[in-house]
């Protein structure tokens, strides 16, 4: 065969090979649709957007002609004059993004925008004289004359010293409450480590949805090897990760740079990028031959030379960081956004009280700077991923001298001039994270936020007049009430969008106060250092080993040594709106706040939740997208680019604030609580909402990463979890703890800690099933947990306080003559009738003794406490002062219950089930804890994800020391009906004469006597307690026919 003929074949072999044209473009659009249809679509909106602009400019200055004349092919183009009127329209009709002006870089991208779309449409392009000369007249003369922005944004350097801070910040209660589950905090922690550990850019780790799926690092550039360390004598394991999407050279394969990876010491484990990929591995299964546990790799094969640990071949094409389901908490094969990672970043560094913003590229200019002290210019362009004698490092360079220039001229010894040009440099962990009263009240003034929702209020009206309630609207798809929501969210997002602009404004003023608050924090430790631990890493309990038989109770854990995040009591609740079916708006419940009650009635008091969900859908299209420093994220604020850095990416991405959403608050500015301090009302009001804004109000994720909005973390409690990464443990139990605490997908404080679901899934860990879709999934694990401690209570009862004994309950009887006391002496088969006959025994004034004054105690006729008095005609025993007291006293002296089915007691200080005779050592131990919660928090507690999150007291009880501490502690659970509003308002019913307020004079200073009525006020006002009567609903016959029954209701104005 010739080389002809060899050739011919080997092309029709190659041939059949490939696939059919088709074929291969399905597959190619199946691959980049995702970001073509991105790409595609910001275009056209951004054309339309010009297109549209610029109609409008001609409507205005000549009404009568066709505004669209220009934009056909027969008509002649717009002039010069026409042009740059246009242009002096759009400089002084728009805001700047950094400056009061538009930037010139700004306008001029509209301008050459319009451009296109006159090429577009017009089948050619402009004159290049013309477009030249419009686009120099305003470079040179509009920059002049009408004031145009040269600014750009700061470019700020993040250290080392300022990484290892940020990392500790991510790691306090505070942030991870704005979290939707730990595997945000695991990636973003990976994102933030490979940034400086690699140089790399954002878009080569994360996915940037302007490219394809794959182009983010994969697990198929990583490489694992296992050496063996002759000089350790143990496994020491590495990695080469390698970057193939480099910027500017995506489409040439052999330019990619490989970055290798060694361990650093576990005191180090949050810094440690190989270290948190390796938990990651363990975590999902990933390597093969079964390697589970960090003992497992510290025993596969390996050499002096290395030896590869393989990795599934099921992963090799799955995405290194992938996102945990908003909905079903599940993790999924959809790769973290870019954008979402960048809003974390942001977030961050407001959360750290940072004066500039934090970006990604805050890494990045970290990295260049440090590769240009110490090491060749090729070698950091070569891991900054800069082409071959690139000259962009002049963007990343600091704009801070770098050298201490003088001591240089002098001869001296150089002197630290580092945090001169730091990221920290003027932060603040004092740093307003709310906006103030002030702020709320200019916002409640701002036009568009006015005239939304007038309309809203209009429209609201009009329903209530033709259907009589929304919900009814809402069954008959009256399209007013689809106009409605749209209005309604346009209103919420435009008192956001007016919150967030003062807000904005206010967080900038605070760093250029001449007056700040004293902000000397402590020395910095960075977490290379040694850090010492608040506790043990906090262990799934099961309702078994979470009933107390001891009566002890969960130890606090000690201050921790972490480097100083924003104040922190290891108190203060995260707090923040519940989730409504509406647009989540961060500022609204801060406004909502006694500054507007009608505002509660007319944006927060309608009640969808029996609407169909589809029908009350949220149009995204008609929200306003607000990006982290204020401004409107529209077609005019993308087309903008008011940086001249080389490769800095653009957030297109919303973000959002949270602000408190109070479960105790009243409608009126009057509501307050004086806790044993006598000064003015004015005083008290300043102290109420001085205490307020000190309440954990850190931002929250972006809608669409973050699921559900974030409530409450107890400090404690997260901060036993954070044991997770103490420096003093090994290798095998940190990796062990790393794996536990990133596996939590869900919200960390959704559930009471013992109840959280199997790690790494959403299913109830008592019954197996699936939490997805169950409305309240906190009380169907509560319910669970209690199901399991019933059953084990019982065991345990029956085992202290046996029931198959003979009853040894007393009688007098004679015999002989003589008085004598006669047991029962019956016997039973089930604790159902021993414990009827027990109460049949405790019942009547034959169980009670008469003392001198008439009145009758319940006594103890059960030996050796039953006696037979001296004259012999009545039995006597101990006398005590209440029937719970004689309860108390047989569980412990006789080991006797009445109770027909033991049930535990769920103690929400320390989360534990409680058996019946330990209630009150057990409760003894809480009752400090509980005056401090009343005397920071109040009576009425916080309510939030279906649970608890700090107890509720009450004040009747709490105060009377007469009553068991067990029953002066009854947290009223949250756990099925609202027993806390029937027993307060019991409390009162039963008033027979005038008292003062229970709480004088420990923690009220009103000594005045208050009959019923005035004693509602009083709680109401005073201590935020919201009772009113009972009353019944109306009859609401709607047009299917269908009524309202007859039911009682508590009509109370506080938000659980």
């Amino acid at each position: 065969m010739s080389h002809a003929d060899l050739r011919l074949e080997r092309f029709r072999e190659a041939e059949a090979a490939l696939e059919n044209e088709s074929l291969r473009l399905e597959n190619r659009n199946d691959l980049d649709v995702t970001h073509q249809r991105h790409r595609m679509d910001s275009t056209l909106e951004q054309h339309r957007a010009a297109k549209r602009w610029f109609i409008e400019y001609l409507q205005m200055q000549t009404p009568n002609l066709d505004p669209q004349r220009y934009f056909n092919a027969d008509h002649p183009a717009p002039d010069r004059v026409l042009l740059k009127k246009y242009a002096i329209f759009m400089a002084l009709s728009r805001v700047g993004n950094i400056a009061d002006t538009i930037s010139v870089q700004t306008l001029l991208n509209y301008i050459r925008l319009l451009f296109v779309v006159f090429k577009i449409d017009r089948g050619r392009r402009l004159c290049k004289d013309l477009t030249d000369d419009i686009q120099a007249y305003i470079y040179n003369d509009m920059t002049k004359e009408y004031h145009l922005s040269r600014e750009h944004w700061k470019k700020p350097v993040a250290h080392s010293e300022d990484l290892s801070y940020l990392i500790s910040i991510l790691y306090t209660p505070d942030y991870i409450g704005t979290l939707s589950n730990m595997r945000q905090l695991l990636n973003i922690t990976i994102f933030l480590n490979i940034m400086v550990d690699t140089g790399s850019r954002g878009g080569d780790i994360a996915w940037d949805r302007k490219t394809p799926r794959n182009t983010c690092l994969l697990w198929e550039d990583i490489k694992l090897y296992s050496f063996w360390n002759e000089e350790m004598e143990a496994v020491d394991l590495r990695a080469n990760l390698t970057f193939r999407h480099l910027k500017g050279m995506k489409l040439e394969p052999s330019q990619y740079k490989t970055v290798p990876f060694s361990l650093f010491p576990t005191a180090m484990a949050k810094e440690d990028t190989l270290r948190l990929i390796l938990a990651m591995g363990l975590m999902d299964d990933v390597f093969e031959t079964g390697l589970q546990t960090w003992s497992d790799l510290m025993a596969v094969p390996t050499s002096k030379n290395g030896r590869i640990i393989p990795i599934k071949e099921s992963f090799l094409k799955l995405p290194l960081l992938r996102k945990v389901h908003a909905d079903t908490f599940t993790l999924t094969q959809e790769p973290e956004q870019l954008r979402d990672l960048q809003a974390q970043t942001k977030r961050l560094g407001r959360a750290a009280g940072l004066e500039d913003r934090l970006t990604v590229y805050c890494l990045r200019r970290g990295v260049a700077f440090t590769l240009a002290l110490k090491t060749s210019s090729d070698n950091r362009r070569f891991l900054m991923g800069h082409k071959t004698a690139s000259r962009i490092y002049s963007e990343y360079a600091s704009k801070t001298a770098t050298v201490d220039l003088a001591a240089l001229y002098r001869d001296r010894d150089p002197r630290a001039i580092k945090q001169m040009s730091s990221m920290l440099l003027n932060s603040s962990t004092t740093a307003p994270q709310i906006i103030s009263n002030e702020g709320r009240a200019r916002a409640m003034l701002d036009p568009k936020y006015c005239a939304q929702r007038s309309i809203a209020v209009a429209l609201r009206e009009k329903i209530v007049r033709h259907h009589g309630t929304l919900a009814a609207a809402a069954r008959s798809s009256d399209p007013d009430f689809v106009e409605y929501k749209l209005c309604h969210n346009r209103t919420r997002n435009a008192l956001r969008a007016a919150c967030e602009k003062i807000y904005r404004l206010e967080y900038a003023a605070f760093f250029r106060a001449s007056e700040r608050p004293n902000d000397r924090p402590e020395s910095v430790a960075s977490t290379r250092a040694s850090e010492e631990s608040t506790g043990s890493i906090m262990s799934k309990r099961s309702s078994i080993s979470s009933v107390s038989s001891t009566g002890s109770v969960v130890e606090q854990a000690e201050e921790t040594d972490m480097p100083p995040p924003p104040p922190n009591d290891n108190d203060m609740p995260f707090v923040s709106k519940p989730d409504d079916i509406s647009y989540d708006d961060p500022a609204m419940s801060s406004v909502l706040f006694g500054l507007d009650e009608d505002i509660i009635e007319d944006l927060e008091s309608d009640d969808f939740s029996n609407i169909d969900p589809a029908l009350l859908a949220m149009d995204e299209k008609n929200l306003m997208a607000i990006d982290l420093d204020g401004e409107e994220l529209s077609v005019e604020a993308t087309l903008g680019n008011d940086e001249d850095e080389e490769d800095e990416e653009v957030v297109d991405a919303a973000e959002e604030t949270v602000t408190p959403w109070l479960d105790n608050v009243h409608s009126s500015m009057q509501s307050i609580r004086l806790h044993g301090i006598s000064r003015n009302t004015q005083d008290c009001i300043d102290a109420y909402v001085a205490e307020t804004q000190l309440q954990s109000v850190r931002p929250r994720p972006r809608r669409d990463n973050s699921g559900h909005n974030r409530t409450y973390v107890d400090p404690t409690l997260c901060n036993q979890m954070l044991a997770a990464f103490d420096s003093d443990r090994n290798e095998a139990e940190l990796a062990s703890g790393l794996g536990s605490f990133f596996k939590i997908v869900h919200p960390i404080d959704r559930f009471f800690p013992g109840q959280e679901p199997i790690h790494g899934s959403y299913r109830c860990m008592f019954c197996d099933g699936d939490l997805y879709g169950t409305v309240h999934a906190s009380l169907h694990v509560y319910m669970c947990a209690l199901k399991e401690a019933t059953t084990e209570t019982i065991r345990i009862a029956d085992e202290i306080f046996p029931f198959d004994q003979p009853c040894a309950h007393t009688t007098i009887k004679k015999i002989k003559g003589v008085d004598q006391l006669i047991s029962c002496g019956k016997t039973f088969s089930n604790r159902t009738l021993f414990g009827q006959h027990v109460s049949s025994h405790l019942g009547g004034k034959s169980q009670t003794v008469r003392d001198e004054d008439g009145n009758y105690s319940p006594s103890c006729f059960y030996p050796p406490c039953a006696q037979v008095s001296k004259v012999g005609k009545c039995r006597t025993g101990i006398v005590f002062p209440s029937k719970e007291a004689r309860k108390a006293h047989l569980m412990t002296h006789h080991r006797l219950i009445s109770t027909i089915s033991p049930k535990p007691t769920f103690c929400e200080f320390c989360y534990e089930f409680v058996l019946l005779h330990e209630l009150d050592a057990h409760f003894e131990v809480h009752i400090d804890a509980a005056d401090l919660l009343v005397k920071a928090n109040g009576y009425t507690g916080l309510m939030g994800l279906g649970r608890t999150l700090k107890p509720r007291l009450c004040i009747f009880c709490y105060h009377d020391k007469t009553l068991p501490t067990s029953q002066r502690l009854d947290t009223q659970c949250s756990q099925g009906a609202d027993r806390f509003q029937r027993h307060v308002n019991l409390h009162i019913k039963t008033m027979t004469d005038d008292i003062p307020c229970p709480a004088y004079p420990d923690l009220c200073t009103s000594s005045e006597c208050l009959d019923a009525v005035k004693m509602r006020d009083h709680l109401a006002r005073v201590h935020g307690i919201i009772v009113k009567e009972k009353t019944r609903k109306r009859k609401i016959k709607d047009e299917d026919g269908d009524e309202d029954g007859d039911v009682d209701d508590y009509e109370a104005d506080e938000v659980a």
